[in-house]
């Protein structure tokens, strides 16, 4: 468990969800940083995450074009290690355009140091981070 997470705001599907669409490198840097400053990190998360549909339907269509190529026999003998390999690069190419997260500040309101660490570890976990800024009318 992380300390400070609220986990029974959530369902379990739910955080299943999000965490398949964090992927294992960004969870992975994220369970760092707040292991290492937890304290610290517990504030300042973007204040939204944006997600693009799509990511459960291209499982689902790798996994139907797998059983129709096994069924055929048409699929090259792999290591599983090859295998293991091929399946995180399309991971990652999915998750690189399935996930982003957005810092909303106002037109006098600034980035904290907390919300800049935030932002630039989930840019170099290869998700997109950004600020957007509000003006007023």
């Amino acid at each position: 468990m992380i300390a400070g997470v609220r986990w029974d705001r959530f369902e379990g599907y739910l955080l299943g969800q999000i965490a398949g669409r964090f992927g294992g490198q960004l969870c992975s840097e994220i369970c760092l940083l707040m292991s290492l400053f937890g304290e610290e990190m517990k504030c300042g998360f973007p204040d939204l995450m944006l997600c693009k549909g799509g990511r459960k339907e291209i499982k689902e269509q790798d996994d139907k074009q797998l059983e129709n190529d096994q069924e055929n026999e048409t699929i090259e003998l792999k290591t599983e290690q090859q295998r293991q390999n091929e399946k995180q690069i399309e991971e990652e190419k999915i998750q690189a355009f399935d996930i982003m997260f957005v810092e909303v500040k106002g037109p006098r309101d600034h980035l904290s140091n907390v919300q800049k660490c935030w932002l630039n570890t989930l840019s170099s976990a290869g998700v997109r981070a950004i600020v957007c800024r509000v003006d007023e009318e």
